[in-house]
């Protein structure tokens, strides 16, 4: 993206490097849709759906120039809860095996909302991840209605075999959720996703606020959209702002808290698990999600260190 806006401004070694990268993401993304392609025909065939496309694999296609320009690592996938277990043993055919991202943390890994597998493509090489969701966070964190999500989900012809995505507002939605789960210390391209979705424009900003808040997700949309307006200049409608964003103690310190400042969102240098200390609970909106989560953290904790 930096490419195509300064190619005759910048220096001409600049510019060399600026296209080694690019032609590096475009053969990576490349790579990425082949798989993707290969991932939702054998899903396909077990006649499992509908599988749902996440992020970039939408974004890319419906905001960027061009879907290579919208780097990509893994292929992020939505399934419903039933099936779940029906998705993995399809990729785990495919040669994917599940990665264990909670070690030594057996209760937890079974209840998680998204479960990462990964292929081999060039033996020690080349790692194709693939995250199997069902969820967009902790069910305790974010109350979000799942069933009526996935029935609202769109037919997704780029997305190639039998793939959909989310409806307008729920896939802004669910990036934001996304971005607030990392305390948005997560790579720029997200706030860029959110940045190029609202210049598309195409839903009810009426929508978005009340699904948001049915959903307990105000706040961290609030905070997603403010983040994107201060670097990114994105148009937020006034009354958007006024009708999302927290009031009190609570919407002053994430305003405070969450202020760009040289390369990052937080106001203070910290790691992932000191900023979740600092502003997980404030970005949950009911005093019953944060108490749900908490005591469902420190419960399933507990059985970890126990062992069962």
């Amino acid at each position: 993206m930096v490419l195509r806006t300064i190619h005759d401004l910048a220096p001409p070694a600049m510019v060399a490097q600026l296209e080694e990268r690019a032609c590096r993401i475009a053969f990576e993304g490349l790579r990425i849709l082949q798989e993707r392609d290969h991932v939702l025909q054998a899903l396909q065939d077990a006649t499992i759906g509908p599988v749902i496309l996440l992020k970039g694999a939408v974004t890319g296609w419906l905001v960027y120039p061009d879907p290579i320009a919208r780097a990509m690592t893994d292929v992020d996938i939505l399934v419903p809860l039933a099936q779940e277990q029906a998705t993995a043993n399809t990729l785990v055919r495919l040669g994917y095996n599940p990665i264990d991202t909670h070690p030594n943390r057996p209760v937890s890994a079974r209840v998680v909302y998204e479960h990462l597998f990964a292929r081999e493509l060039v033996p020690g090489r080349v790692l194709q991840p693939v995250d199997v969701h069902t969820g967009f966070a902790q069910p305790a964190r974010y109350p979000v209605p799942y069933d009526a999500v996935i029935q609202r989900a769109i037919p997704f012809e780029e997305g190639g075999p039998g793939a959909y995505r989310l409806d307008d507002v729920d896939h802004l939605l669910h990036m934001a959720i996304h971005m607030s789960r990392d305390q948005f210390l997560g790579p720029l391209k997200h706030l860029l996703d959110v940045h190029l979705w609202v210049l598309r424009g195409g839903f009810c900003w009426d929508t978005l606020v009340e699904r948001a808040q049915r959903w307990g997700a105000a706040g961290s949309l609030a905070t997603t959209l403010r983040l994107s307006a201060d670097v990114l200049g994105t148009p937020i409608p006034t009354r958007a702002v006024h009708a999302l964003h927290p009031s009190g103690i609570r919407g002053r310190f994430l305003r405070w808290w969450h202020r760009p400042t040289e390369e990052r969102m937080v106001r203070w240098d910290v790691g992932i698990r000191a900023a979740q200390i600092m502003a997980l609970a404030p970005l949950m909106d009911q005093p019953t999600q944060r108490a749900r989560f908490l005591s469902e953290y420190v419960w399933l904790r507990t059985r970890d260190v126990l062992g069962h």
